[in-house]
């Protein structure tokens, strides 16, 4: 089966695309949300990712991207949720992690959140960062509409671990599914958290 990040990588190299800047992000968000349907098993096998069967969270794992299917144990009570989360791992939680998914964002605004959160690590470097290294200075804004709390036992099937190289393709692929709401109410939701409306 073809790598779909390897795929998407090469054609950024042929374009000059340098990884982790604003034109990366503004070229991978373009090319991404063009994109036909994605099948997510798939893409969960993808070959550049790391495959996992169960996350214990650890030191390691703070800072780092994972890819996973979700079934929340309070979904009924929630007024929705993302199906397929993108998170990176802040912290541990009582019978899970805490992480900021992704997918909250709308995709000017995930621009903006990884372009902050770049500057905070390196390309060589995982983010290593607990939970109160991103709540300040300019990331904190964004904080709010994506932190959640994922209980391991609610993961479902397979986890794959995004390496940090690729950070860019898996931010854009659209791979969401949010239930109860679509996305323009999910976003929007998210907007008005970020900027206080």
């Amino acid at each position: 089966m073809a790598s779909i990040f390897e795929n998407i990588s090469e054609e950024a190299f042929v374009e000059g695309i340098t990884p982790q800047t604003q034109a990366s992000m503004q070229w991978f968000s373009t090319k991404l949300q063009t994109m036909a349907s994605i099948n997510v098993n798939d893409l969960f096998r993808d070959e550049k990712l790391k495959q996992r069967s169960t996350l214990l969270i650890n030191k390691s794992l703070i800072g780092t991207m994972h890819m996973f299917q979700y079934d929340p144990k309070t979904k009924e009570t929630l007024p929705y949720y993302d199906r397929y989360p993108l998170v990176i791992i802040v912290g541990k939680a009582k019978g899970g992690f805490r992480g900021v998914n992704l997918h909250y964002l709308p995709v000017q605004l995930r621009i903006r959140f990884l372009d902050n959160l770049y500057r905070i690590s390196t390309l060589e470097n995982n983010l290593n960062s607990e939970w109160d290294d991103l709540n300040r200075g300019r990331i904190k804004k964004f904080i709010k509409p994506i932190i959640k709390t994922y209980l391991t036992p609610n993961i479902k099937g397979r986890i794959a671990q995004v390496h940090r190289s690729e950070w860019d393709i898996a931010a854009f692929l659209p791979f969401h599914k949010f239930m109860k709401r679509n996305e323009q109410v999910v976003w929007r939701d998210s907007f008005k958290q970020v900027y206080k409306r």
